[in-house]
This record gives structure tokens, C-alpha cells and sequence, in this order.
């Protein structure tokens, strides 16, 4: 079975020549290299490590492999013009809306985006209009309605763009068919950012890809689930007429020193699944299935199934484990860490288990092994019920645009002080990273409370400068 991998053949090729290395980066190859390093990396990552030389081609103008390579991955995932990421979806979401909105254009978008959009609105200057995020029964932040949308657009007649999150972290899925026509009825551009969802586009027992239903732009976050190494992304295109936008975008926020390993990895990731793909996410998904049954039939847990989402679609590689017996997500992870088990993320009523390409059924075995295990043991016994929704407190009103605020003076306040003040940062607990507030919202009594209640729950932060909240960054 033959692999077509431009840009990794045209690394090899050149490797193989054992040419002199003038140039950059410094270790020329892996020379006189700190020996952990070298212990823990090996001599291949370093010889493979080059830059912007004759027959590698450029980022930021691909005239060769990265442009075939690029080619090639908009032909896997159906695009008319693909880039790929450096910088992590995190640079595609900032390009896509630096290079679709100027200063105060209108993004309508949920407000469970990933903080990297907040980014994306300062650097463009488009001011957000938010609509408030629905939970499901337990405690998941559902994906954005068409009906949702709608209204809002209603209100908002001049919106530039939707910015939209589907699958969510948690893997709950868009119903692409009926919000599709509603961005084409009011002439709205929809991003998507779909950074995990890239497997989606190798098999049918996946929900409806964004690329396949309709979306203009599409980030893929690659590194998350289909192989490719950390910090690695894609942004795909509808339409190649505005390819020139795009690579201006892109060329501000990605590196000028982009990593030939990580870019290797893109298109090694992208050739495997486009000849295996279809074969290995069925056998995982099987596997995620029969996992999923196993959880549920204990009593001491759930695990996210269609029986709780009525009829939403859902990525069935992400298990949602949650405990039935009282207790919260971080307890359940802390839990499960003595194992040696490592979740993706915990939130107060449950955690994740993010299964990839490179889990099998070994590895989803020991978890519902370790599971069993814990249902039968006393470390369940006599929590007090903790977990659930603690409903968010109604979206605070905005009297600056995030980039308004971002170039504002600011000061520190005591968060007992903050009520009536211009928030200067964001703060999210996370997860889910649904922001309580953004730089530009005015503080109300009842974020402030919610802030004080889940800080003595133990939830995580997001944003602030002061991570133990007693004091909030305001506007001067």
C-alpha cells in the first residue's frame, strides 16, 4: 500500500544527500546536543529539523511540497484550498476572523467559543454578539440551534459571520441541515470551528462533517484526533477566491520559522487515514461502543449515549463518564489518576476520555477494567452528592469591544469591588471555558457570587490574571 506524502519524501530525499547545513536552526542536524535531550528525542527528530531551504518550499508562499502536500489535504477533506497550522487551530480561528471581518463587523457566535475567537475579535476589531449556551440534564454545554441562530440574526440583520463550535469538547454534533439554510437565506459567512472533529471526514458512523454540509470555513485542531503532532491544525476553504485573504491572515499569526516536524506530521497523518482511515475509525468506534455499554450497565456510573441526548448527534469516540454515587468530575479524575489513568478533562459532573487513532482495544479494556474495579471498592461510598449543573448567570452587558478593551488602561480591584466595573480580562471556569465574563462586560452581582461559589468547588480558571480570584483585572 503506497502512501503519498510529498512533503515527508521531499524531507527524506533531502536528507539522504547529506548536505552541509549553513543555515538555521543551530543544532545543525542534532550536534552537541544536551544528552537528556538527545535520550529522550533520539538523532531522527533533529536531522529531520530544518528550515526554509531550496527544495523544502515556504509556508507562508508554497510554490512545492507544502503546496502539493496542502493540495492534496484540501482533496482528503473536500476543500478548495487548505493550509496547514502551526500555530494550532488557535491560528486558523484568529485568521478566519481577521480575514473575513473588519473593525465592527457583527460575529454572531455561542458563548462556550474557545477563548482563542476573544483573540481573533482584538486583533480584527469585529465585535461579538453572543447567544447564552443551553446544558443538557448533565451538565454538558449543548451546540448552537438553528433556531438559536436565527433569532439572533433577526436582531442583528447587518451580521458579517456565525461563528459556530461543533462537536463541542464533549463531541455534541450541529444539526448542519437545518442551520445551513439559515446562514444562506441572511448571506452570512459560517466559520465552523471543528478542531474535534478532522476524523469525522473518514467514516459514516460519524456525525455530518462541516465541509460536507456547507460551511465556508472550516479549523481542524489535526493533533486531537487524527495523529499528527501537538501544536498541528488545518484551516480549509469552501471557496479558493478567497485564498489570498486567507494567507495574508494566516501569515500574521503563524511563525515565520514554521516546524518541518510538525508540518511532516500533517501530511503523514492525512495520507494514512485517506488509505486507512475508514477501516480504523470503524474497528474504534466498535470499541468505544461496546465500552460505552459496559460503563452504563454499572450502577456506579453513566457514560454519554444517544439515550440521553434525544437524538442529538454525537461523536462516539468521546466518552463522557460521569458517577452516579455523588462523586463530582475532579474527584472521579483524581481517582482514576491513581490507576494511571490520565483523562482528558474533568468538569464538576463528569470527565472525558478522549479515544484516538492511537488507542485500540487493549487500552479501552483497562479503563472499563479500572472502572469495575472502583464501583466495587469503598472509594464510593458515603460522598455527599456534589456533582450537577450549577446554572450560569445571565450574559453581562458589553460597553467596549474586545479591542476597545484590550488597549484600555487597566487596574486591579477586589472581586467583592468588581460589581458595576468593565471587566479588562476574560474569566472562564474551566471546563467547559464558557466565559462568565470578557474584557468589555460590565461585573454584575450575580457573576460576582458565581465566581465566589465555584472557586470553593475547586473549578479550574481560565483567563484571569490572578488565579485565585480575589483580585479582577477592570477597566481604569
Amino acid at each position: 500500500m503506497k502512501y503519498n506524502m510529498p512533503l515527508v519524501e521531499g524531507l527524506k530525499e533531502h536528507l539522504a544527500k547529506n548536505r552541509y547545513r549553513f543555515h538555521m536552526p543551530g543544532h545543525k542536524g542534532g550536534n552537541n546536543l544536551a544528552p537528556q535531550i538527545a535520550e529522550l528525542l533520539g538523532e531522527k527528530a533533529f536531522k529531520a529539523d530544518f528550515t526554509e531551504i531550496e527544495g523544502l518550499d515556504d509556508l507562508h508562499n508554497p510554490q512545492g511540497v507544502i503546496g502539493v502536500a496542502q493540495e492534496l489535504a484540501a482533496q482528503c477533506f473536500g476543500a478548495e484550498e487548505t493550509f496547514f497550522l502551526v500555530n494550532g487551530a488557535t491560528s486558523g480561528i484568529e485568521a478566519a476572523l481577521l480575514a473575513t471581518c473588519k473593525p465592527g463587523d457583527i460575529v454572531i457566535a455561542p458563548r462556550n467559543v474557545h477563548r482563542s475567537f476573544l483573540s481573533g475579535l482584538i486583533l480584527s476589531g469585529a465585535r461579538p454578539v453572543y447567544i447564552e449556551v443551553n446544558y443538557s440534564a448533565q451538565g454538558l454545554p449543548l451546540p448552537l440551534s438553528s433556531d438559536q441562530l436565527r433569532e439572533k440574526i433577526k436582531d442583528h440583520p447587518e451580521t458579517k459571520a456565525a461563528f459556530v463550535v461543533s462537536p463541542t469538547y464533549e463531541g455534541l454534533c450541529i444539526n448542519y441541515e437545518e442551520l445551513i439554510p439559515v446562514v444562506k437565506e441572511a448571506g452570512v459567512k459560517l466559520i465552523v470551528d471543528e478542531a474535534h472533529g478532522a476524523h469525522f471526514y473518514f467514516s459514516p458512523k460519524f456525525p455530518k462533517p462541516a465541509l460536507t454540509s456547507g460551511a465556508d470555513v472550516v479549523i481542524h485542531g489535526s493533533h486531537k484526533t487524527i495523529g499528527s503532532l501537538t501544536q498541528t491544525g488545518m484551516l480549509h476553504l469552501a471557496d479558493s477566491r478567497d485564498r489570498d485573504g486567507f494567507q495574508k491572515a494566516l501569515s500574521m499569526v503563524q511563525s515565520t520559522s514554521p516546524s518541518y516536524l510538525l508540518m511532516a506530521s500533517l501530511d503523514g497523518a492525512r495520507a494514512h487515514l485517506a488509505l486507512e482511515g475508514l477501516e480504523l475509525f470503524n474497528n474504534l468506534v466498535e470499541l468505544c461502543t461496546n465500552a460505552r455499554r459496559e460503563i452504563n450497565a454499572l450502577s456506579a456510573f453513566w457514560c454519554l449515549s444517544q439515550e440521553h441526548l434525544a437524538g442529538l448527534a454525537y461523536d462516539p469516540t468521546k466518552l463522557v463518564i460521569g458517577s452516579a454515587t455523588g462523586l463530582t468530575g475532579f474527584q472521579l479524575e483524581s481517582v482514576l489518576s491513581a490507576y494511571y489513568i490520565d483523562m482528558e478533562m474533568a468538569a464538576l459532573g463528569y470527565v472525558l476520555a478522549l479515544v484516538g487513532v492511537g488507542d485500540g482495544e487493549e487500552t479501552l479494556k483497562y479503563l472499563v477494567g479500572v472502572l469495575k474495579s472502583i464501583a466495587k471498592s469503598n472509594d464510593l461510598k458515603h460522598n455527599q452528592k456534589q456533582n450537577g449543573l450549577i446554572p450560569y448567570p445571565p450574559l453581562p452587558k458589553a460597553l467596549l469591544s474586545p479591542r476597545e478593551a484590550y488597549f484600555s488602561s487597566t487596574r486591579e480591584v477586589d472581586l467583592r469591588d468588581a460589581e458595576g466595573k468593565i471587566a479588562a480580562e476574560l474569566i472562564a471556569p474551566y471546563p467547559p471555558g464558557v466565559p462568565l465574563i470578557c474584557p468589555g462586560e460590565v461585573f454584575t452581582a450575580e457573576i460576582v457570587e458565581y465566581i465566589k461559589e465555584l472557586y470553593t468547588k475547586g473549578v479550574r480558571w481560565q483567563g484571569p490574571a490572578d488565579c485565585t480570584l480575589q483580585k479582577v483585572k477592570i477597566i481604569d
